[in-house]
This record gives structure tokens, sequence and C-alpha cells, in this order.
């Protein structure tokens, strides 16, 4: 009921600024979480298959090899076992013929952790959008 009551009490833009910063701060923290934990659980699977030359350059080798820049390596692993179909079709895995299968927990949670991240994406533009328009309201009306 004390949401209702702050409602009323609060500018609306205040107050979406706010529940979007709280929303955007949830979402970063299980991001984080989520993504160190299919870290820790892909690349002892997949850096002796996928991480080499002929899937990554050498400047990537070099800085993916290390924590957290080998973040970004997941990532890729996750888009190629969550979206295999559309990761194929990139530059990265265009030449991919390599029959790895995964199970399906590992597949849900790699669209899960895109998700995520791009929900965080999205809260984040949107507390952008929200911040410029609190600031071109007060600053001309």
């Amino acid at each position: 009921m004390w949401l209702v009551d702050l409602y009323f009490e609060v500018d609306l833009i205040s107050f979406l600024v706010v529940l979007t910063i709280t929303l955007e701060l949830l979402l970063l923290t299980v991001l984080i979480i989520f993504i160190n934990v299919m870290h820790l659980i892909l690349t002892p699977r997949l850096d002796p298959i996928l991480f080499n030359e002929r899937w990554f350059t050498l400047a990537e080798l070099g800085m993916y090899s290390v924590w957290p820049m080998s973040l970004i390596k997941s990532g890729a692993y996750m888009g190629l076992i969550g979206f295999p179909k559309r990761m194929l079709k990139t530059k990265r895995f265009k030449d991919y013929s390599l029959n790895l299968s995964f199970s399906l927990p590992l597949v849900v949670a790699s669209r899960v952790c895109i998700f995520i991240a791009l929900s965080t994406i999205f809260f984040g533009l949107l507390f952008l959008v929200l911040v410029l328009y609190a600031f071109i309201e007060t600053e001309f009306l």
C-alpha cells in the first residue's frame, strides 16, 4: 500500500527513475553472478575446442585469456550455445562445422543470461531517456 501513497506524493518521472535504477541494479547484480558462473562452466569445456586462431584473432586471444575480458569470450560461447543458427551467420563462427551437443539446461541458461544482459541494456537506456526527459522538463518548462 505504501507504493500507492508514494506514487501520489512523488512526481511520476522521479518515481520511474527510482524504479528504473532499482531494477537496473537488481538485474546487474544477477547478471554479474550469472555470467561468472556460466564462465566457470563454459571455459574449461569450450576453450580447448574453440579458443584458437581459427575463431579469434591474436589480439583477442591475448585479451580474452584473463579475467574480466574473458567474460566477453564466454558471452560468445553463450551465443553459440543458446542461438546456434544465429551465431553461425556471424563473422566469428561463420565456418563452424563442429557438432557439439549441449544439454538443454545449458542452452536454457545461455539464453537466460543473454536475455538478462539485453534487459540490463534496455533498463539502462530507459534510465538515460527518463533522466534526459526530466532534465529537459525542468530546464525548459
